[in-house]
């Protein structure tokens, strides 16, 4: 935000700048021969100013963009790191429910044939 306000403060800086300069030029007692030197001098100042404040605001969107990039990847490797640990969560108690249910399931089936070796002995 305070880079907005310095590329604004630049830009009426230049603004005010030729503005003035032409203003000048127009109420200066000076020959038409200084006056469009004068007036080539200043535009190729403004010029230069321009290219410097475009070549400093493209620089600053390239370092701004290399951050938001190493940012995004920073993003997506930690995003990695925790699916990775979720996914070996769910795997784990996969297996520790399968592993109950069948631990269950040989109770259950101790207990049937406990209880028909009952039946069986009451029956005798």
């Amino acid at each position: 935000m305070a880079q907005d306000r310095n590329d604004g403060f630049l830009a009426g800086l230049l603004i005010g700048g030729v503005l003035g300069a032409a203003f000048g030029m127009l109420f200066a007692p000076r020959s038409g021969k200084d006056t469009r030197q004068y007036l080539s001098k200043k535009l190729e100042e403004a010029k230069e100013a321009a290219d410097r404040s475009v070549e400093m605001t493209a620089e600053k969107l390239e370092k701004a963009r290399r951050e938001v990039d190493e940012a995004l990847n920073k993003f997506r490797i930690a995003l990695d790191e925790r699916k990775r640990a979720l996914e070996e969560r769910v795997t784990s108690v996969r297996e520790g429910s399968e592993e109950a249910a069948a631990e269950l399931e040989e109770a259950i089936n101790q207990a049937i044939s406990d209880i028909e070796s009952l039946e069986t002995e009451r029956q005798q």
